[in-house]
């Protein structure tokens, strides 16, 4: 008995053990410096002024490490203030603090390597309770063993604190249901009204507990069943309002939905425009339009103008282009198989076998799939999924995280069904743990059997290159003595956090994304030297000339790859 929970020691310390190792070696990712510095900015000075993209309760549980620091420089000109400049804002913070770049990180960092430990653990005790002690030790395996949630537990952002709440939060839904005791339903309503403050994708878990209310509902009419699980969930609606209201002081309650966003410099700022929202009404030119406008120009909102703030810029931010590469293919409008053969790719082949092998068998044999099953696991699973399937922002994998501890639950349940395929499936997650490991520390940057040369063809952005390599790149360079080098590095940060200072060149990244064209000589040939050029560049997902470096890969000589995301040419 003592040996079997010793491996669940092993398993969680493993995998806090390797994302704080892979920390230590890594820069801030493109969404670090935000989080982090906004987080802080709320903390010290109760300022809003940045809060855009997602609630602040992961910022600020990142930077609640960072509280006592009081030798910490915060920049203050008014220019970021009263134009949104967010990016500007966040990397003059760590350029203002590089001396302890690290110490940041890594302290900022440490609440979500937790937040992903507590998350193995809950997928052990949901797999425990249903499945028993070994599906559920392997189910821990293949979570531990997943590089993804391995690269984003070390990053101070969103993606792997959201999928602690959301799966914490239908785990203590199906306990409530199943055992009717208060204090699960206390702690699902907490962790639903929590969620929100996480991620606006928590929007999500209104229709999942609706349809779940509905199925669990005693009546036995139909029109009953609806009516009672749209009372429960206009209880949770109201919870969470005053959860969030709570959590921004109960400012600014009670305005139309025009002040709020006519209010908003940084959608001002950006590629939004009030036409565009105006335009993208409900109803547009029908009989109704009179109704949407009433609500859009009059009608008060009983929720924070900030938590609106943060719903419009996600609203709004799918109905611009968004750009996004997959497998050669670019978009910037969506790619309705964009997640599905990203899935593919990213998913480690291990867990990718369980999760088809146990759709198979729900397939064939229909009536061995419990009520529990349908309701926890397969539908939250498959309207998460058709809700990005349809999303026009295709920005990565981390987007499909929030989903995995479910797909893995769901996985082993092959394994409690087909006994006599145990052992087979035990040694394919050992192997997936074996090959995970061969990755390290270079986790963001896994993919299923593409050489590391050639990942760039493929996929781009949080897939592959987040900037998190620039730190692997200065040291390389100083082992190196390399003193004179050209560069084109995707991310906010540059080796300049590091002390160093090289030669950009090429087309800036930020500047091409926001709609200003680059010019033709961005994308000459920059003649011979050596070249560092991130994984982003080359693929060209951010530029409107994708093959600007073509030049560069067809003439120049690759002599290394530093981490998973920046080549290094030589071009004689």
């Amino acid at each position: 008995m003592k040996l079997k929970y010793f491996a669940i020691i092993v398993l969680l310390f493993s995998f806090f053990g390797l994302t704080l190792t892979s920390s230590v070696s890594e820069s801030p990712v493109t969404d670090e410096p935000g989080h982090i510095s906004t987080g802080l900015l709320y903390l010290k000075y109760g300022d809003l002024t940045f809060n855009s993209g997602s609630p602040l309760l992961a910022n600020i549980l990142s930077a609640l490490p960072l509280y006592t620091m009081s030798s910490l420089t915060i920049p203050m000109d008014v220019q970021y203030f009263q134009n949104g400049y967010l990016h500007s804002f966040a990397k003059d913070f760590f350029m203002m603090n590089k001396a302890r770049v690290d110490q940041i990180l890594l302290l900022s960092r440490l609440p979500i390597m937790l937040a992903g430990m507590l998350l193995g653990l809950v997928i052990f005790i949901w797999t425990k309770n249903w499945y028993g002690f070994f599906p559920a030790l392997l189910a821990l395996g293949l979570y531990v063993g997943e590089p993804s949630f391995l690269a984003h537990a070390h990053y101070a952002t969103t993606d792997v604190l959201f999928a602690l709440m959301f799966t914490t939060t239908i785990f203590f839904l199906e306990r409530y249901l199943s055992q009717k005791r208060n204090y699960y339903l206390f702690l699902f309503a907490a962790l639903f009204a929590l969620s929100q403050l996480v991620k606006i994708t928590a929007i999500f878990l209104y229709p999942l507990c609706f349809l779940i209310f509905a199925m669990y509902s005693r009546k036995a009419d139909v029109l009953e069943k609806i009516f009672e699980a749209t009372r429960r969930v206009f209880v949770l609606a109201v919870f969470s309002l005053l959860a969030i209201n709570s959590f921004y002081g109960f400012r600014d309650i009670g305005l139309p939905l025009s002040y709020y966003l006519a209010r908003d410099q940084s959608i001002i700022n950006s590629q939004y425009s009030m036409s565009l929202i105006e335009s993208n009404l409900p109803f547009g030119q029908t009989k109704f339009a009179a109704v949407s406008k009433y609500i859009y120009y009059r009608l008060p909102l009983p929720v924070s103008y900030q938590y609106v703030k943060t719903l419009g810029w996600v609203f709004f931010r799918s109905k611009i282009p968004q750009p996004s590469f997959l497998a050669g293919r670019y978009s910037t409008t969506g790619w309705k198989l964009y997640f599905p053969v990203l899935a593919v790719l990213k998913m480690p082949l291990g867990l990718l076998l369980f999760v088809f092998a146990s759709l198979f068998l729900a397939l064939t044999k229909t009536k061995h799939i419990e009520k529990k099953e349908h309701a926890f696991l397969i539908i939250p699973v498959a309207l998460s999924t058709a809700g990005l399937i349809f999303s026009r922002i295709n920005t990565g994998y981390r987007l499909l995280l929030f989903l995995l501890p479910l797909s893995i639950i769901f996985a082993v349940r092959f394994v409690f069904k087909e006994k006599k395929f145990s052992s087979v499936m035990f040694v394919v997650m050992l192997v997936q743990l074996i090959v995970t490991v061969t990755n390290f520390p270079n986790f963001l940057g896994y993919v299923n059997l593409i050489p590391v040369r050639d990942k760039y063809k493929y996929m781009s952005d949080s897939n592959l290159d987040w900037g998190q390599d620039v730190k692997k790149l200065s040291l390389y360079l100083k082992d190196n003595k390399i003193d004179t080098i050209h560069m084109n590095l995707f991310g906010v940060m540059d080796t300049e956090l590091y002390g160093q200072h090289y030669e950009e060149f090429g087309p800036s990244w930020i500047r091409d994304w926001i709609g200003k064209a680059n010019g033709s000589e961005d994308c000459q040939d920059k003649g011979a030297g050596l070249y560092a050029v991130s994984a982003n560049q080359l693929s060209g997902t951010f530029f409107q000339t994708h093959d600007c470096f073509n030049w560069l890969l067809n003439k120049g000589k690759l002599t290394n790859i530093i981490g998973s995301s920046i080549y290094i040419f030589r071009y004689d």
